[in-house]
């Protein structure tokens, strides 16, 4: 149940179905939270003048607001309510934006879609920046050479750390090689895009990271932006913030020995400006997922 402007709408979002309602329409679906014979709907709302009322409820019948007792509808709503093992919102978003219609225009019309657009709403800026204290990293090296097969069989998660610090060398390269931009285009209304080590749907790239630092050599304890645009540091707060981590992750004791952490969030203006339909917020998930991957090979 949502407002949309002045009108109350009643939702299923398991079937993506909606009806606008009005009092009596309200007042009726609020009462019928266990099933009831048609009769008995007649009976209570109708009063003397029962004319109209087999239209109205085969209506929402149809738009799947009303559920007939043991109509497949039925069954998969009882079977999903016994599987289903997280809150409301996060089946909402589920199914709301599952299956999505997306109309795939040819290249040429996209291209000039898109133009059309950026003359009225300009690109999100690719780069976020801070007016505040910067720390130069070290200028990130080659990796050393290795088989692809051998990063990913030999992954872990490490739930154990050395209680030294780590230099800023390979604080730098843990930076660069999962947020930093390894190629841009900086030219067009439509064409300027940064790359990364993972891919981002349309290259939007939306996320950002605000690096925690506790034990990294030469750099002081506190709360960072990493800079894209400079491959540096901006200072946000300084201080030891690892009681604030240890809240973060659940109190899990063997996070307080890590050298830094490393928080995401998402500019999500740069990734609706291309993709105005409500699944692309999946997307921005999966962005993050790859750098975290990324980050821990």
């Amino acid at each position: 149940m949502r407002w949309s402007g002045d009108a109350l709408v009643f939702e299923n979002f398991f079937q993506k179905k909606a009806v606008s309602s009005n009092l009596l329409l309200s007042d009726m679906l609020g009462k019928l939270a266990s099933y009831q014979t048609v009769q008995s709907v007649k009976t209570q709302f109708s009063g003397k003048d029962e004319s109209g009322w087999d239209e109205i409820l085969a209506d929402l019948v149809e738009n799947h607001i009303l559920v007939l007792e043991n109509s497949p509808q039925d069954l998969a709503e009882r079977k999903l309510d016994d599987s289903w093992k997280w809150d409301l919102p996060a089946r909402y978003f589920h199914f709301m934006t599952k299956n999505v219609t997306h109309i795939v225009e040819p290249r040429s019309e996209e291209r000039k879609h898109f133009e059309e657009l950026a003359e009225r709403e300009p690109l999100p800026a690719h780069y976020k920046d801070y007016s505040t204290p910067f720390i130069s990293l070290p200028a990130p090296q080659r990796l050393n050479d290795q088989y692809f097969s051998d990063v990913l069989l030999n992954r872990r998660t490490q739930r154990w750390f050395k209680p030294a610090a780590i230099t800023a060398s390979e604080f730098s390269q843990l930076l660069f090689y999962t947020w930093g931009k390894t190629a841009s285009v900086e030219e067009g209304p439509i064409d300027k895009r940064i790359m990364r080590t993972s891919a981002s749907a349309g290259c939007r790239h939306p996320i950002e990271v605000y690096p925690v630092v506790l034990n990294v050599e030469g750099i002081e304890p506190g709360i960072y932006h990493y800079s894209v645009r400079r491959h540096g540091l901006e200072l946000l707060k300084g201080g030891n913030f690892d009681a604030e981590i240890l809240v973060f992750c659940y109190n899990q004791e063997w996070v307080r020995h890590a050298s830094a952490y490393f928080l995401m969030t998402a500019v999500l203006p740069r990734t609706m400006w291309r993709y105005r339909f409500s699944r692309a917020y999946r997307v921005v998930l999966m962005d993050a997922g790859h750098l975290g991957r990324v980050n821990t090979n």
